[in-house]
């Protein structure tokens, strides 16, 4: 029996490549945005502390003015830096978007190839057993024939 030779071979393997690069892609995208949101967290904190230690300076008692400023200031400064942030989470959200439906289309495509070379492999089989059929009814009438048919 002769082996079955998929000539879409290639093809199979550059579709697969992309759905690998596909999802290293996301896992990276996907790293990024971890790093974000950790950032934002971290920036959050940094804002409230500053706007805690603002609301504690302006209480009963003497306001150190200066230091009050600094403390608004860098809170005004964190919270920009925190639209900022924002600004790049929608970005990597855009970005986790576009390759979960580069993922889901790589795989279409994928299955697609697969489904043919099952389709060509299942015909290749079924040719395969009518030949090997066609040899054993050749073999039996030649038997049949070489010793005089009984």
């Amino acid at each position: 029996m002769t082996a079955y030779i998929f000539p879409l071979e290639a093809v199979r393997k550059i579709r697969r490549h992309r759905l690998d690069l596909c999802e290293q892609l996301l896992g990276y995208v996907l790293g990024e945005a971890r790093k974000l949101d950790a950032q934002m967290s971290e920036l959050q904190s940094s804002r409230d502390l500053q706007l805690s230690e603002i609301r504690q300076g302006t209480g009963e008692g003497a306001v150190d003015v200066d230091r009050t400023a600094s403390r608004r200031f860098y809170a005004g400064r964190v919270s920009v830096d925190i639209a900022e942030v924002e600004h790049h989470r929608h970005i990597v959200g855009q970005q986790l978007e576009l390759c979960r439906h580069a993922i889901v289309k790589a795989e279409q495509e994928l299955k697609v190839i697969d489904k043919i070379e099952q389709r060509r492999r299942e015909e290749f089989d079924r040719q395969q057993e009518r030949k090997e059929q066609f040899e054993r009814e050749e073999a039996w009438q030649a038997i049949r024939l070489t010793t005089g048919g009984t």
